[in-house]
């Protein structure tokens, strides 16, 4: 917990510093610079950090390596795509009632549509073998 903490910190110091520092050159950098560094740690992420091993609980298998990790699980892209879908539409929905007002076709469309399709995320995460989100206890 102290090192996931001190990175943190690290992190966030480190990110105000470095957005300072671009801000000099142009404002868009410091929304352009985080994409290829998360890009270069999610690729070291996965060569680096051993897997889960199903056999003993969800830890990695004693002994375990970062080349023994098994391969990723198949999460279900359609869950995915739902739950960003009704996420986006839930924002849309909300964000155009103070223009609109919650009796414009467009208001209430957006917000039925978000929760038709956070419910289809929900049966498709319960049907699922290997769910993004638990709704079990």
């Amino acid at each position: 917990l102290s090192v996931y903490t001190l990175f943190g910190a690290g992190g966030f110091t480190a990110g105000l510093l470095l957005s300072g520092w671009l801000t000099g050159f142009s404002w868009r950098l410091t929304f352009a610079f985080p994409a290829p560094a998360v890009l270069v740690l999610f690729v070291l992420g996965l060569r680096l950090i051993p897997g889960a091993g199903e056999e003993n609980g969800g830890g990695p298998p004693p002994g375990a390596t970062a080349g023994d990790r098994p391969p990723l699980r198949r999460y279900g892209f359609a869950s995915a795509a739902a739950f960003l879908a009704g996420l986006l539409a839930l924002v849309q929905g909300i964000t155009s009632v103070p223009a609109h007002g919650w009796a414009d076709l467009r208001s209430t469309g957006l917000l039925a549509l978000a929760a038709g399709l956070l419910a289809l995320f929900s049966a498709l995460e319960r049907a699922s073998a290997h769910p993004l989100i638990r709704f079990e206890a």
